[in-house]
Parts: C-alpha cells; structure tokens; sequence
C-alpha cells in the first residue's frame, strides 16, 4: 500500500517523526542531496533544496518512514565532511540537473569506491528519454548509479526504498523485482536498460511539508540560501524545448492546503536569517483561478511580517489580465513575465508554442508600468526556422510592447525535449557546441581525492535558417539590448525621447541597425570583440573534448573559461568602464536626434549625459556624489522632466548653474549590501546583480538636492 496522508497530518505522529529525526542512530541512513557549486563567495544555485525536501518528507510519513534516518544536503562541503566520519549510507540519492550531474557522479563514485553496497540512486530531468540518450547517461554512468528515477519521485522513490529494504538493501534482488517499481529505470548485468512501469502523478496536495511536517529545510534557512516553495505542478503548454512540454506534465496539479501557514514559516524564518528573496518554482503563476487565493495569503504575510521584498517565479503565458490582477496584489514584489521566445509565427508552430498577440501585450506592459509593476520578457536565439532578421523583428515588437526587460537566451538541448532528438537535429541542421555552464564549477575534495569539476551544457549556434556569422551579430545584440535597455538604466534618455514624440523601439532598431554595419565606436567594438572571443573561448566540439580541457588545465585556466560571457562583459562594462557605455549611447542619441530633425537635442542631451555620468559611476558603491551642471533657465523644465525629478522649483529656473547632491536611500544602500551579501562582490557575484531585472534604476542615487 502507498502511504495516504490526510489534509491535516497527525500531530502525534508529526511528534514521533520529529524525535525520530533528532535522536535515529539505529535506522538505515539515507542522504539526499542537491548539491551547489561554490566558488569563492559565488553559489550557483543559491535556493532550498526543495525536490529532495519533498521526496525525503513523503518518505518520512509513510509506513517505512520510523525506519529510516534522513538527511539533506546542499554544500559539497557538508556532504564530503558527513562521509569522511560517519558509517556508510545505506541509500545516497542525488538530484539530477544539468548543473550538478558532473559533481553528482564525482560524490557517487568515490562513494562506491569506498562503499559498494550503498546504494546510488539518481533523479531529475537531466536524464534523456530517447534510447540515444539513456545510453549516454548509463555510459558516463560507469557502474556508479543503480537506480535513475524518471519523471515525479515522491511514489517511485518510496516504492524503491520499501523494495530496497525487503531485500536488505541488496541491489540484484531489487533490480529482480522490478513489478515492485515504478518511474525507475536501471542497467542490468549484460547492459540492458530496463524501465518499470509508469506511476500515475501525485496530488501535490497529499505531499507532506519539508517546512511544515518534517522541519527537513531549518538547517537552510544559513542566510546564504533563498527558500524556494511551489503552488502548482506542470505545465500546460507543449513547448519543444522544455523538459514539461511533455504529455505527462500537461495536467496542472493545484496545490491548496496549509499554503498560509508554510509561507509564515518561511517568512519568519527567512526574516530572522536576513533574507528577502522567495522563489516559486510554478511555471505559469498568476493563470489560475485559484492563484487568486494564494496570492492573497502571500499577499497577507508580505504585508504582516515583510516578507517577501522580492518573489522570484515565471508568470502566466496567457490570461495576462488575471495574472496583472494577481501581481498587483503583491505590491512590486513580482515582476510580469511573458515568456515569448519569439514572436514570428511560423517558428511558434515549429516549436508548438501559441503566443498571445503583439497587441494585447502591449497593453498589458502599459498597465503593468502605470501600475508601477516591472515586467520582463524572453527570447530565444537559434530556434528552428528564426533567421536574424525575424529574430530582431522579435526584439522590436516586444521593445514596442513596452517590456522593461528583454532577457535573449541560447537555445540549450535539454534532455527531456523534442528539439533534442536526432530528428530535429537533422531537420533544422543544428550546429552545437558544448560549454561550461556559467558558475557551476569549482574545486573539492571528495574522500581524500581533489577534484576540479565542471558541468556542461549543450547549445545550438547555428541552424539552416541561421548561419553561425548572423548568430554571432545576434549575440552582440543581446549585449546591447541588456547594456541599454534592460534594467532601464538609461531611463532620462528614454524619457528625453518620448517627450519628444519619438519612440525608444526606433532608436533601439537604430543601434541594432549600426552593429549589423558595424558603424559603432572603436571603443565598443572593442567590447564586442571581447565578448565574442569570450564567447568562442568557451565552446568545444564535444564534451569529451570539454572534459579533456578540463582535465589538463589549472583551476584558474578553468576559471576564465566558466563563465556567463553577456552577464560577466556587462558587469565590467557598467561597473568598470560606464563612461564607455554612456559616451557611446549619448553619442548615438545625438546623430539618432538630428534624423529626426529635434533641435533642441544637441544642448539638453550633453547636460543628460553628465548627469547619468555622475549618477551612474561606481554604480554598486554607497557614496554621495556632489556636482554642477550649467542648464540653460528655458531647458531646465525639461531636463527635470527627464530625471524624474519632481521637487524643482519654478523659481530655481533664474538660474543657469544647478548644484546637485546624489545619495542612496537607507533602503538602496540595504538593497545593495543584501545583494552583495547574497551573490558577492566578485565580478562573478556583480555579473549576477547586474543581470537581476528591475535591479538597476532602482539602484540609483536619487537628486537629494538641486539648487
């Protein structure tokens, strides 16, 4: 029988559970662990581990639970120092991401090394379901995991163990058992990949709490980690290139008990630890009737306790005026994400993705900025069928729709996806390198044994419809598009623009149009140029040849190369060289001006120009900056207008010289320390700030005083 839990546990067996969790020394150990790579103050994956939370409270409430002693782990560090004291686990289970396969199988290898007998089980959506890919995983496998759970784990996890310990952990018989099994796939003696049946998805609704029941996720709550939670499970939409596109996720499971009470807990915690961040893992929050509900408990601790001042979470794909309604209700906590990937309707049949219309985004981005809501959309570069040109129309129409933010991904080809397949492969022609995926390396010792370890990933940079020559120009785009427009850090230009009836889409396309003719300074040239060899420098044919790299080179050689090169080039250029960026953009705007014929633009734009110099410099360090600019009495209205400055006096204007002084708020200068303290002050730490959407005009000294 499988364990069945009631709307509202036991509490005297939630008082068992809870001793047995503290004071087990007999019971079989089990250690689930997510683990994150950790280089200097940077943690690549910096939230809860909420999947093995999850499969580790299920297993506690069910009937084998009393005899089991389980614990997670998140820090490499922990787990290396656990298995160098204590006896062997009976069962290490690992979860499966693409950006911790490689540490994965590093910990369970040395674990077999040192324990045959314990039992490695894996599970996640790192894990391929064509034949082609199941036989890549069990190769790079080498006899280091016995068990691989596909698909939900919380049934087919309980189900393995229970079998596990009907056998006394030994792994033939188990294997042998296989009508005991479900969502489970393993390699038998002669090579053979065996799979069980399928189980039939969870309610979410009877999984215990790792917050609530278990207590399981305490131990995070270090002031390093952000909690991650979730309010439903699945997808509806069938998208090619990700893992829920799958029929098996399309169901939306909606999760509706004790949801208050966990986001307390998490509240009070999270507030006692020093953290303001939340994430939800849902993939279309905000789209469901029932979000209405959930929003307003979240809504209600935010308000209550304070927490939280950011949730981090994917926002519904349609419905957007429900979602904009849900969104309102947690004050500027959410950002509106329409995640379109392209807008060129040929290529969303190619990809079977339906968009809502340009449009009907457009209103929503105006009601969401009137409502004083950020919003973000994503595209991606190399789909099937997208060319450079209806790639950059892309760009456009969501530039024109008004989205504050226009993050431009790479195609990566994930396991679990159908433009993973050899059929698409061959149909689009993809071209694909391999590379090291950004912040996930670094350096360990696991069992008496350095190891210097590097996840990768695989993307596309070419395609029949897109030569790898117009996917480098449209690389260099998505640089411009997040030095200028994202995070609106040049919001007094763009205001300078739409008061003069003009459209920041335009002058966009015009940058666009002047990298594709290669027309823009020597100085950003010198950028691109970077960028791009940053960008070759960490792609490789194979990933054996990856590996091979990896194999013979320092940890510093390793260290250049792992990196997000549009995150980290942005960082160095508006940490590091602003003046670059804002010369270059100013000098644009003036020759973009005198095509459209705007008289005034030469004068006001030179005294816009050195007010963003002063404002923007050292963006991230916590000064004042005292200066005067000489602003004609007849420009000054507008000059004010365009800083957003709205406590100018009428009388100030019998003035030519204006002397300012520009300071953080006491909330600023908290927002930057706490991002600081989150993701670090290295530029690894500062490229992931600067990437943060709404972070960037937020983050600006305000006029405190202008006479």
């Amino acid at each position: 029988m499988l364990p069945n839990f009631t709307r509202s546990l036991d509490l005297s067996r939630k008082a068992e559970l809870t001793s047995l969790l503290q004071n087990s020394t007999s019971n079989h150990k089990i250690l689930l662990c997510d683990l994150t790579h950790i280089n200097e103050d940077v943690i690549s994956s910096n939230v809860f581990p909420l999947g093995i939370g999850l499969i580790a409270s299920y297993l506690s409430f069910s009937c084998i639970g009393s005899q089991l002693d389980i614990e997670l782990f998140k820090y490499p560090e922990d787990l290396n120092s656990y298995l160098n004291s204590k006896e062997p686990p009976a069962i290490v289970g690992f979860a499966n991401y693409s950006w911790t396969l490689e540490i994965s199988l590093a910990f369970a290898s040395a674990i077999k090394g040192k324990w045959p007998q314990t039992v490695i089980v894996f599970g996640g959506p790192n894990y391929g379901l064509s034949l082609p890919e199941k036989i890549n995983f069990w190769e790079r496998a080498n006899g280091k995991v016995d068990f691989n759970i596909v698909l939900e784990g919380e049934i087919a996890f309980y189900k393995l163990v229970k079998t596990l310990l009907n056998y006394d952990f030994n792994i033939k018989k188990t294997k042998a058992s296989i009508e005991f099994l479900s969502n489970v796939h393993f390699l038998t003696e002669d090579g053979n990949i065996v799979q069980s049946a399928i189980e039939p998805r969870v309610d979410i609704n009877d999984l215990p709490s790792p917050y609530l029941d278990t207590r399981l996720m305490d131990k995070f709550f270090d002031g390093k980690l952000v909690p991650l939670t979730h309010t439903t499970r699945g997808c509806p939409f069938k998208c090619t290139f990700c893992s829920e596109g799958a029929i098996y996720y399309n169901k939306v499971k909606q999760r509706r008990e004790r949801l208050k009470e966990e986001f307390i807990l998490i509240a009070e915690k999270a507030m006692a630890a020093g953290v303001e961040d939340l994430f939800l893992s849902d993939a279309n929050y905000g789209m469901f009737r029932e979000d209405k509900e959930r929003a307003s408990a979240l809504a209600d601790v935010k308000k209550t306790i304070g927490y939280p001042k950011n949730i981090y979470v994917s926002t519904g794909k349609n419905a957007k005026e429900r979602v904009l309604n849900i969104v309102s209700m947690l004050d500027g906590a959410v950002q509106l994400s329409a995640s379109l990937q392209t807008t060129n309707t040929e290529v969303l049949d190619v990809i079977e993705r339906s968009n809502i219309s340009v449009d009907a985004l457009s209103d929503v981005a105006r009601e969401a900025s009137t409502k004083g809501i950020q919003s973000y959309t994503e595209l991606i570069v190399g789909l099937p069928g997208e060319t450079l040109n209806t790639h950059i129309k892309s760009i456009i129409d969501v530039l024109k729709s008004g989205f504050d933010n226009v993050r431009i991904y790479q195609l990566i080809l994930l396991p679990q996806t159908n433009l993973n397949t050899i059929e698409s492969r061959n149909t689009y022609t993809f071209q694909s390198k391999f590379r090291p995926m950004p912040r996930s390396f670094g350096k360990y010792e696991i069992l008496g044994k350095p190891e210097l370890i590097v996840e990768a990933e695989e993307i596309v940079v070419g395609t029949n419809t897109m030569p790898v020559e117009d996917y480098g120009i449209a690389r260099k785009i998505a640089l411009l598009v997040d030095l200028v427009h994202n995070g609106n850090l040049f919001y007094e230009l763009k205001n300078f623009i739409t008061f003069q009836g003009l459209h920041w889409h335009d002058f966009m396309d015009f940058l666009f149009n002047s990298i594709r003719k290669s027309e823009h300074t020597v100085a950003l040239e010198g950028v691109f140029q970077k960028f791009l060899k940053l960008m070759h420098e960490v792609l490789f044919n194979s990933h054996q040849e990856l590996e091979e790299y990896v194999s013979r080179s320092s940890f510093d050689q390793v260290q250049r190369i792992v990196v997000n090169e549009l995150a980290f080039i942005k960082a160095e250029v508006i940490v590091g060289d602003f003046d670059l960026l804002n010369d270059y953009v100013y000098n644009s705007a003036r020759s973009w001006s005198k095509m459209q014929n705007v008289d005034t633009a030469g004068q006001i734009l030179t005294h816009l120009q050195r007010f963003s110099q002063f404002q923007k410099n050292d963006l991230f360090d916590i000064i004042d900056v005292s200066f005067s600019l000489v602003v004609d009495p007849e420009l000054q209205p507008l000059f004010f207008k365009c800083i957003e400055h709205e406590q100018f006096k009428a009388q100030s204007y019998l003035k030519n010289q204006l002397d300012f002084k520009l300071t953080h708020t006491p909330r600023q200068a908290e927002k930057i320390r706490y991002s600081k303290a989150i993701y670090g002050s290295s530029i690894g730490g500062l490229s992931r700030i600067v990437m943060r959407y709404p972070m960037l005009k937020s983050t600006l000294r305000g006029v405190a005083h202008a006479v």
